[in-house]
């Protein structure tokens, strides 16, 4: 199965299956038979043919064990499938496999956004999308990038979507969404959003010795910079390396206060050294703030 944005072209590779077993090579005539030309290529392996059941598709052969195959993908939000009929002789009548493809039509949203900050964006679906659905269901394929805060249908014109967008790593992430009506299932809309993020803004770094082969507890002093209580989300940017034990912390104004890692077991092929960012944030947003971890094993 793949997700494409819609009316886009599209390239993929497909592994041919094994070659046919001797007997089944025999008992289809392909013993000892020379080399075939497919495609004005001399075939010197005979005893893998492929078949699209689509007549759209395009079926090229990329070196010996490959196939790639060329279409167009269709509108948001439906769904192009057919199968790859593999046979082992030149006249299709002998199978040895069946690949069913399934290509989606995605609308695509990019999006911009700095690591480790946190965005709204709000998304429109037409009424000829929504129908008469009486709710939504959201599903985004990586929540952890992708929350869903509010959806709200309008039959006169559709539906609004509010999004908070958060990207712990810079660079560039897929997130898939799809909206489903819970009562009839059927899927309104599929949007493939694209989020670029950029390095973030790093306001304080930390050189942090740590032991090879076990894991390390250490505090991090922090201090409220104001006057009013506040409850801090604190995020890392790569879990695997640096835990935080509490993801949610709380400072009366002005106060000083620790923010407790753990530092994961590391083998010794880690490299010696390496970062992990460290995201603060205030809930209402008005707070967000990095720390650059630069971690030195010896």
């Amino acid at each position: 199965k793949f997700y494409e944005a819609e009316s886009a072209p599209v390239e993929k590779s497909l592994a041919l299956p094994p070659l046919p077993r001797e007997s089944l090579r025999a008992a289809a005539g392909l013993s000892g038979m020379p080399a075939t030309v497919v495609a004005g290529h001399e075939e010197s392996q005979p005893g893998r043919f492929a078949l699209c059941t689509d007549l759209e598709v395009h079926l090229t052969k990329r070196g010996e064990d490959e196939l790639a195959l060329r279409l167009v993908a269709p509108a948001a939000p439906q769904v192009r499938s057919f199968f790859i009929v593999f046979y082992a002789d030149q006249t299709f009548s002998r199978v040895t496999g069946l690949q069913l493809i399934e290509v989606m039509g995605m609308r695509t949203e990019t999006l911009k956004v700095v690591a480790g900050q946190s965005i709204g964006r709000s998304l429109d679906l037409r009424k000829s999308e929504v129908m008469n659905a009486q709710s939504l269901c959201i599903y985004p394929s990586h929540p952890e990038a992708v929350a869903v805060d509010k959806v709200k249908i309008d039959p006169e014109i559709g539906a609004n979507i509010n999004l908070t967008i958060t990207a712990l790593q810079a660079g560039k992430t897929i997130c898939r969404l799809h909206a489903v009506d819970p009562n009839s299932r059927r899927r309104a809309a599929s949007i493939l959003l694209s989020i670029a993020a950029e390095p973030p803004k790093v306001h304080l770094a930390h050189d942090i010795m740590l032991p090879i082969g076990r894991s390390v507890r250490r505090q991090l002093p922090y201090k409220n910079e104001l006057s009013c209580p506040m409850v801090y989300k604190v995020r890392s940017s790569d879990p695997s390396l640096v835990t935080v034990e509490a993801s949610e912390v709380f400072f009366e104004g002005l106060t000083e206060g620790n923010l407790s890692l753990i530092f994961q077991e590391v083998p010794s092929s880690v490299p010696r050294r390496t970062e992990v960012h460290l995201f603060i944030s205030s809930q209402d947003l008005a707070v967000q703030e990095t720390r650059l971890l630069q971690l030195m094993y010896a």
